[in-house]
């Protein structure tokens, strides 16, 4: 375009300041500049800012959280507040995008920065050089001391994060259990008010498990499925994806322009939000203790806060949390003779477990469940009756994992094949001094055979052996040519 006196003053004429109408028509501007008209067609325009005050920098500074973003934002600002010697002072308070030379060499520096992360690969994602520093020094035992020991994949921790932080409502792990196409597929992350699934996949969903080409074809399998069902469902389906969201600002920035970008300013997590976060779970030690509180016997935890109990039960901490908490047989209600009686009426285990939950429990702590349920027929249950909740259920009656597959084979396969098994119940080492002859012949008493005794507890059979109880604790048990 040519641009004459006529054309440029018209331009001119619709912005407020000269950078503005640089940046919008150049040509015209740099027209003006060429001819000597530039004074004249910018007359209508505001004069420059008149200079900023210490006060007036300090406010502008704090709406930005580094100096990068202050500077791209607010380049006058930033440029009067430089001229004025108070650049340091005015963005005290945000994050430095370098350290001085010799920064990570001081531990109070390395720890300060730890103490801002709830797990390692967070801390390693944000600040690099400050885990360095810590493993180099010997200071990361002490750094990460804080930090969960199972932490949640750092992606998926992103978006959790990213939501909680704008009070988005979401579910994590949803089942939406009334699709039978996808009713044991659990989505990620689903926010019902959007109709929006996201579905983080990490480099398994590229590669397969450890490369393996087998398990990749069933991942991939499994998210074409559930693709596929969410979008012929009506449902927005987002997937980010580890191998192309390469860094935490790539995830957030995925999130903000799906989320429409307005989110407003995010707010900072609490320090339970923070702590349900780290671990990977719902629950975590302390709010699975607060949990516990609440409840006076196992039953009624289990029955009214499932996903709490069945933490417990996987983690070890079911003991712990259940210290306060009588067994009914304390009372002296629940004697070998009551249970045997109590179950006598039942024709199923099943009928006899509803109806008294408390005998059915503590008859294998008594060693009588066999002779309580001899009459009772043991039909094969409906496929799908082991339930995690069932099992879970079934587990509580065993004080051990070789009990629980004695006495309740199928509920333990099934356990078992879920891979329950190896994290419900862990059998650990036995303390110094356990196995006395009490001890012993308490445990020695739930089995019928020698063999079977020496078996599932080699410890106590090998003590009681050497100590010269063996024949004693063994009393009541079946002789047998095979038992020695």
């Amino acid at each position: 375009m040519s641009w004459d006196k006529k054309t440029v003053f018209s331009s001119a004429g619709n912005y407020p300041n000269r950078s503005k109408w640089k940046a919008a028509e150049a040509g015209a501007y740099k027209a003006a500049a060429r001819n000597g008209w530039l004074e004249a067609a910018t007359a209508h325009m505001a004069l420059k800012r008149r200079p900023w005050t210490p006060s007036e920098l300090q406010d502008d500074a704090k709406k930005h959280t580094s100096r990068a973003a202050w500077k791209e934002a607010s380049g006058g600002a930033y440029k009067a507040a430089r001229e004025l010697g108070i650049l340091n002072t005015v963005c005290a308070h945000m994050e430095l995008s370098y350290r001085p030379d010799g920064w990570w060499k001081v531990k109070q520096n390395v720890l300060a920065s730890a103490r801002k992360f709830q797990t390692l690969q967070a801390w390693n994602e944000s600040e690099t050089s400050a885990v360095q520093a810590a493993r180099r020094h010997g200071w990361i035992e002490d750094a990460t001391a804080h930090m969960s020991d199972r932490p949640m994949p750092i992606g998926p921790a992103t978006i959790h994060e990213f939501l909680l932080s704008y009070n988005i409502p979401y579910k994590a792990e949803h089942r939406f259990k009334d699709s039978p196409e996808v009713a044991k597929m659990p989505f990620d992350f689903y926010i019902h008010q959007l109709g929006l699934i996201i579905e983080y996949q990490g480099r398994q969903h590229k590669d397969g498990w450890a490369r393996d080409k087998g398990s990749l074809a069933s991942i991939r399998k499994n998210d074409r499925i559930k693709k596929q069902w969410a979008i012929e469902s009506g449902l927005n389906f987002l997937e980010i994806r580890a191998w192309t969201e390469t860094t935490l600002t790539k995830v957030r920035a995925r999130l903000n322009k799906v989320l429409g970008g307005n989110l407003g300013d995010p707010r900072e997590l609490t320090a339970a939000e923070k702590r349900k976060i780290s671990s990977a779970y719902a629950w975590d030690e302390e709010s699975l203790m607060l949990d516990a509180a609440k409840y006076q016997s196992r039953a009624d935890w289990m029955n009214n806060s499932s996903s709490a109990y069945r933490f417990a039960i996987r983690h070890g901490l079911a003991e712990t949390a259940t210290k306060h908490m009588p067994y009914i047989v304390e009372h002296g209600k629940w004697t070998r003779d009551a249970i045997i009686a109590s179950a006598r009426p039942y024709s199923t285990m099943t009928d006899w477990r509803t109806a008294e939950p408390s005998a059915y429990v503590i008859s294998s702590r008594l060693g009588c469940f066999r002779a309580a349920t001899e009459h009772m027929t043991r039909g094969k249950q409906p496929n799908g009756y082991w339930s995690d909740e069932r099992i879970l259920a079934e587990a509580i009656r065993f004080e051990s994992t070789a009990a629980w597959h004695r006495e309740s084979p199928v509920s333990y396969g099934a356990a078992k094949k879920r891979g329950l098994v190896p994290i419900s119940m862990p059998r650990g080492k036995k303390p110094q001094g356990f196995w006395t002859k009490e001890q012993i012949a308490k445990t020695a008493a739930a089995f019928s055979r020698k063999s079977e005794f020496r078996k599932t507890e080699p410890s106590a059979y090998t003590i009681a052996g050497a100590a010269g109880w063996l024949d004693e604790v063994c009393a009541h048990m079946l002789s047998s040519s095979r038992t020695k």
